[in-house]
């Protein structure tokens, strides 16, 4: 054991963790490379001896462990990227090298819509700066995709504001990257968001000819869906939208998107009236913009029936429903990979937002924020390390210690961004409300048996 003296010379010292207990049994979760281990009282007397001499640790514990147990207990934690140490690196992980090339864009067709959402976050579509693209920045910001990618499958989301209100450059950007494909040996993937109201049976008939991926913004039940999403005249929208995307529904090609606000925070009600409805997939996210510290018990109520919902659809084996609670399955499939990140997303890395003038941005949620402006098509990138560099949790002294922090890795930036930016005394506290709900899906994700494992996650093993 002298290579743990050698390791462990001057204080001892952990990187992040975080203790559970389930069903009388504890765990701990290792923050550097994700993993969940059963652990017993011998290793929990030595984590509250961190911050002194070993020395010092040897004599406080020879009443319990002796010499070679505490050194073994070191070694253990140290294969777990557990032990700090002066001459070991804690483990590296691939966002920390230079940015990844391009995998995918995001072109705002249209910064403009027929709508007035309550809590949209882009001034009626139009993100300070209503227009059209035109085709030829389009064909420009494919080519740009092309040209700082090195991957052979590309993703292009058309978006707004409202997508359909330019139809016809919709079709133009999907027949030049058919045209084009060929050319440059790359296959493109097209997605759109929607809010279903200009659907009629020729866009309809065009995207599913196309193959194009649709997502519908929609909110919950009639209720809570026209309570946050109107027309300018305040015309509710539900109906139309109901019957609009009728077809799409009943074969179950389109998925649908909510937006979790105030008006309405039962999250299970919303995803059983989306259920209903056909959906092919059901995401939906909190709009934390829209809440203040005085929702945080009820936020935290809801995600508690959430993850029980979650839990008794799994025990019952209804994993066709399971599978469409994509907020839950995808964040529970973060703690099954034991995964280790420091940037939540491909934002301003793997992907971007072209707006209408050629300009760009790290995702749509940035755009016409002059500030986060990283380039344009015409002259390439310009500041996007620094961007990258400023949302990476291990340059966050709010989030480097944190031990959820590869598993929020930050939140989303834009969302992020804005909440450190808010001095309100009464704003939500997003932090909580992440550690709450990741604590909450470890302790499930222990009670989950291996054939349930094997269901939700299939084959693909690879921590824990």
């Amino acid at each position: 054991m002298e290579q743990i003296l050698t390791i462990t010379e001057g204080k001892v010292n952990f990187e992040p963790y975080k203790i559970f207990e389930v069903d009388n049994k504890k765990f701990i979760y290792t923050t550097n490379i994700g993993g969940i281990y059963e652990i017993d009282d011998s290793l929990l007397r030595v984590l509250n001896e961190e911050g002194k001499e070993l020395e010092e640790i040897y004599n406080n514990l020879k009443d319990t462990l002796n010499k070679d147990d505490i050194d073994k207990i070191l070694k253990s934690m140290k294969d777990l990227k557990l032990l700090k140490s002066e001459d070991d690196d804690i483990i590296e992980n691939d966002d920390k090298s230079e940015p990844l090339h391009m995998q995918g864009i995001t072109l705002m067709i249209c910064q403009d819509c027929n709508m007035r959402c309550s809590y949209c976050f882009a001034g009626d579509g139009e993100y300070n700066n209503k227009g059209y693209m035109e085709l030829s920045t389009a064909k420009k910001s494919i080519d740009f995709l092309v040209e700082n990618s090195t991957s052979d499958k590309l993703s292009v989301c058309l978006f707004g504001g409202e997508p359909f209100l330019h139809f016809d450059l919709f079709k133009n950007i999907v027949e030049y990257c058919k045209s084009i494909e060929p050319l440059v040996n790359k296959e493109f993937s097209i997605t759109t968001t929607t809010n279903g109201t200009l659907l009629n049976k020729e866009i309809e008939d065009y995207l599913l000819k196309n193959k194009v991926t649709v997502q519908l913004s929609i909110d919950g039940d009639q209720k809570t869906h026209d309570s946050n999403r109107y027309f300018a005249n305040k015309v509710k929208s539900y109906d139309r939208i109901m019957e609009k995307t009728k077809n799409m529904r009943e074969k179950g090609l389109i998925s649908s998107r909510a937006t979790v606000t105030n008006n309405n925070l039962d999250m299970v009600g919303i995803f059983e009236h989306l259920y209903s409805l056909n959906f092919r997939a059901i995401p939906f996210v909190p709009a934390y913009n829209s809440l203040t510290k005085n929702n945080f018990e009820e936020v935290k109520n809801a995600y508690i029936n959430l993850i029980d919902y979650f839990e008794k659809l799994i025990k019952s084996g209804d994993y066709d429903k399971v599978k469409k609670m994509s907020i839950i399955k995808s964040s529970l499939n973060k703690v099954h990979k034991g995964c280790d990140r420091n940037i939540s997303c491909g934002v301003g890395n793997s992907s971007c937002a072209v707006d209408i003038n050629g300009d760009l941005y790290p995702c749509h949620r940035f755009v016409s924020s002059e500030e986060f402006k990283i380039g344009s098509i015409y002259i390439g990138f310009e500041g996007r390390e620094k961007f990258i560099d400023s949302i990476n949790v291990e340059n966050k002294d709010e989030c480097k210690n944190c031990w959820a922090k590869n598993l929020c890795v930050g939140g989303c930036p834009n969302e992020t961004i804005g909440y450190m930016n808010d001095t309100s005394e009464d704003k939500f506290d997003i932090c909580e409300i992440t550690k709450f709900i990741n604590e909450s899906l470890i302790k499930l994700y222990v009670r989950l048996t291996e054939d349930e494992k094997l269901n939700l996650f299939g084959k693909e093993k690879v921590g824990n």
